[in-house]
């Protein structure tokens, strides 16, 4: 017999939803569990000191923010080296495409999605000014439900191609693309990235980075 569902006590956990206010701004709606504010509060008011040094407060410090790695790598299945925690996805985008500076060569080509957030388009549309790079804009023909097509993007897709940017879900229709498929078509082209802002996704579904074969995401 399957197991029932209670939304009651799961509601529980999501004090926000004791008010009126009904949530639907995606991610930006995303309400937070309770546990996790009071395990915030927690580290905030006996923790929060510097991270690494060699006192016994720090080592303590240092260890709950590598549980909190390791807690992240195992909910989107990747190893913890993998993981970068920060303060906002606008500003872990823009770290990203400092790392990726002498990746982009004047030469190549970065392919950016125009359903995307602001967070995971100025970054790359800046990169491309400061490298003198080809910037292509992928889009979508469809007026009433934009989704992004893999046909599409192969014929922007050329041997030059170094990055590929996109949204799992978007932001503002909840429109869901088939971030395993483009995954596949970016890397029919050597040495190209995908790059995917998930952040509108995570909250609602589950995420594998490994099984979807993207190369960079923030969640």
């Amino acid at each position: 017999m399957a197991a029932t569902f209670d939304v009651n006590a799961v509601r529980q956990h999501f004090p926000a939803l004791s008010q009126t206010t009904v949530y639907f701004e995606n991610a930006g709606g995303s309400q937070i569990l309770k546990e996790v504010v009071d395990t915030i509060s927690d580290y905030l008011l006996g923790n929060n000191v510097q991270l690494g040094a060699s006192y016994a407060k720090s080592k303590e410090s240092t260890k709950l923010f590598d549980d909190g790695c390791k807690a992240v790598a195992k909910y989107v299945n990747a190893s913890q080296d993998e993981v970068v925690i920060g303060p906002s996805t606008t500003q872990l985008f823009r770290n990203l495409s400092l790392a990726l500076y002498d990746y982009i060569t004047p030469d190549s080509e970065i392919i950016v999605s125009k359903l995307d957030h602001e967070a995971n388009i100025a970054c790359w549309v800046q990169l491309a000014k400061y490298r003198g790079c080809t910037l292509k804009w992928w889009g979508s023909d469809n007026k009433t439900n934009p989704q992004l097509d893999c046909n599409d993007l192969r014929n922007l897709m050329t041997e030059k191609t170094r990055l590929v940017t996109c949204t799992h879900v978007s932001n503002v229709l909840g429109t869901i693309n088939d971030i395993k498929a483009i995954a596949k078509a970016v890397h029919e082209v050597p040495g190209a990235l995908l790059c995917v802002d998930a952040v509108a996704f995570a909250p609602h579904r589950a995420v594998d980075v490994k099984d979807l074969e993207v190369d960079l995401a923030s969640l």
